[in-house]
């Protein structure tokens, strides 16, 4: 029986729906073929175009998306959305140039948008144009005041601060950053959030906000809350804790807070330089980390077989949810030419998801496998020890 128009209209009406609807879940992976078979009988609509390469860009397929969003505006080239599309995924792929102009074009038809100063901000910033994002985020905030979306513009102006080492006006900006979506402040913590006020007799404990990499980066403002005159305690995730014994302005170290413990204070650890500050403009030294004794002894025992070789340690990639790690990562294979040098051995410090691409890569014979079997990070300190040189 042939199917009637008005039937097929109303199926793929429910197909489309039924494809944003996934999408908005972040089922991906479901909502692709749907979007693929509507386009299949219906492709002269530019928005389920877009809609596909939102979605590619969410699962990291940059390029397919860039041109899917084309395609999109091919059809209708007075898709604002598509367009806006088009300037997330080029700017993901690296490709800020163009990027900045379609999202200047978009800030000269709405120059009082927060979102667009934000794109604009974002996009300058991956040109290295840091003066020009702070002057820009300066006079949007002379002009509109504290209207609602200034927070993130005011986080790229943070950026570009910190960038160019303008800490004290970088870190206070930064406090703006939970007006995005990369971070959220933990909910419903019982103790109230230090925000300057006096600690001299207090108890307060300081929470782990981001990354591994920023837990130890911030822990050289700890003797500073020691100083105020705090009682103060480290929340630190099994991987540092060993790394963290003995850490210089800290009175005890746990692996959580619970609602019951009786501090004073509470602060997320990000926001330590900004309520701080910064002696001469500067961050204070870095702290002095723990590697224990039996960390080392395991990494002499591992890298002995190596002696008299130039030993290198290296990372491809970065934490893979990290929404631009596609920028700032490679493969092992790239380390090939490297390891082939005589008198040269490589080892990988890297250990997470792709531990297991690695190990299936063909690389692990001429790279040999140093932290990924690991304890933790006063392991992977240790193995640094022995290295000659690093590469990340």
């Amino acid at each position: 029986m042939t199917q009637k128009p008005a039937d097929l209209e109303q199926r793929l009406k429910a197909l489309l729906q039924r494809a944003v609807t996934l999408h908005r879940e972040q089922k991906y992976d479901e909502a692709a073929p749907l979007y693929r078979s509507y386009l299949a009988l219906r492709p002269g609509n530019a928005g389920a175009w877009t809609n596909l390469g939102a979605l590619l860009r969410r699962q990291g397929l940059h390029a397919p998306s860039i041109a899917v969003h084309r395609r999109a505006l091919q059809i209708d080239p007075g898709l604002t959305s598509a367009w806006n599309n088009l300037a997330n995924a080029l700017a993901d792929h690296g490709d800020f140039a163009e990027s900045a102009t379609i999202r200047q074009r978009l800030l000269d038809a709405q120059p009082d948008n927060p979102v667009r100063i934000r794109d604009v901000c974002a996009a300058w910033r991956g040109l290295g144009r840091h003066d020009e994002v702070i002057a820009l985020v300066d006079a949007a905030e002379a002009r509109l005041g504290d209207i609602p979306g200034m927070g993130e513009c005011r986080l790229q102006r943070a950026l570009s601060h910190l960038t160019l080492g303008n800490y004290g006006p970088g870190f206070a900006d930064f406090e703006f950053r939970y007006e995005g979506d990369e971070v959220s402040l933990p909910e419903n913590a019982p103790w109230t959030r230090w925000q300057g006020q006096d600690l001299r007799g207090k108890r307060i404990v300081v929470i782990p906000e981001q990354g591994f990499g920023d837990a130890i980066l911030m822990a050289r403002f700890l003797p500073g809350l020691k100083a105020a005159g705090a009682h103060v305690t480290l929340v630190a995730k099994p991987p540092l804790s060993r790394l963290f014994e003995h850490l210089e302005g800290v009175d005890e170290i746990t692996g959580a807070a619970r609602a019951g413990d009786a501090y004073g204070f509470w602060t997320p650890n990000m926001s330590l330089p900004a309520l701080i500050g910064l002696p001469g403009g500067r961050p204070p030294p870095p702290p002095r980390l723990h590697i224990p004794q039996d960390s080392r002894n395991r990494a002499r025992a591992l890298t002995a077989p190596h002696a008299g070789r130039f030993k290198i340690g290296i990372v491809w990639t970065g934490s893979t949810t990290y929404r631009a790690n596609n920028r700032r990562s490679t493969g092992p294979e790239s380390f090939l030419a490297l390891a082939t040098l005589p008198g040269v051995q490589l080892f990988s410090l890297y250990k997470g998801a792709a531990h297991d691409a690695f190990l299936r890569s063909g690389m692990a014979g001429l790279i040999l496998d140093a932290c990924g079997p690991d304890r933790d990070f006063a392991d992977t300190a240790a193995i640094i020890e022995q290295m000659d040189l690093l590469i990340t």
